[in-house]
């Protein structure tokens, strides 16, 4: 495992039973240019300790782990840009603390874009999953610009959570752009797009409509569906 303060651009490093970098300095930086890569094969490619201040500037992360996530933040305080990321499972893991992504490329292929349990803020960046969600929300989400989606699930799913949307896109190929489950929706902006489905649905909150516990205030934003229902 590494600290912040031990990283260097062109690196490459590598984690097979442990992290591939694990954080617990607080106010520094990882940087690392576009050469750099992190891989993991067995655990979290970055974790992150909890109430560590951290940005998480550049590099390539790649974990093929099915118990590790690229980066996976305990109710740390970080802010990511400029990062790439693939992974086979969920791409980042926010169990509580703060996090704003400023930009850059998150992609899962089997897992979330973004499983949420923290006060996540997207100000840019595009946020993918081919089998699941781009976003899992269940924590506190305000998006003001970048792109979330998703192949085959729901671009963004807010389950029992609070979402503010007030730019950027949300699109799903094959199912709803949106899903409120018993959350908080308030739309100020954006656009929601669904290729097979619908934009933004409110779901039945465990079976049973209650709109105490669902609720959606729509102020503006653009909403597409390729198919009528």
């Amino acid at each position: 495992s590494f600290i912040c303060d031990e990283l260097n651009e062109n690196s490459i490093i590598e984690g097979t039973t442990g992290y591939g970098i694990k954080a617990t300095k607080s106010n520094c930086i990882i940087k690392m240019d576009e050469t750099s890569k992190v891989t993991s094969t067995g655990n979290h490619g970055l974790y992150i300790d909890k109430d560590i201040e951290q940005t998480i500037d550049g590099g390539n992360y790649e974990t093929t782990s099915k118990n590790g996530n690229s980066i996976y933040s305990n109710a740390g305080n970080i802010t990511i840009k400029n990062l790439i990321i693939n992974s086979t499972n969920t791409a980042i893991y926010l169990n509580g603390g703060t996090a704003t992504i400023e930009s850059g490329e998150i992609k899962s292929e089997s897992g979330n874009g973004i499983y949420n349990r923290s006060n996540l803020t997207i100000n840019g960046g595009y946020i993918s999953s081919e089998t699941s969600y781009g976003i899992d929300n269940n924590g506190t989400l305000t998006m003001n610009n970048g792109k979330v989606e998703s192949t085959s699930r729901y671009g963004i799913y807010n389950y029992s959570y609070t979402s503010i949307i007030n730019g950027g896109e949300i699109h799903s190929k094959k199912s709803y752009a949106f899903a409120n489950s018993g959350g908080k929706l308030t739309v100020n902006g954006g656009t929601f797009t669904s290729d097979e489905s619908i934009a933004l649905y409110n779901v039945y909150w465990f079976g049973v409509w209650d709109p105490h516990h669902t609720t959606t205030t729509i102020n503006g934003g653009t909403f597409k569906s390729t198919k009528s229902y």
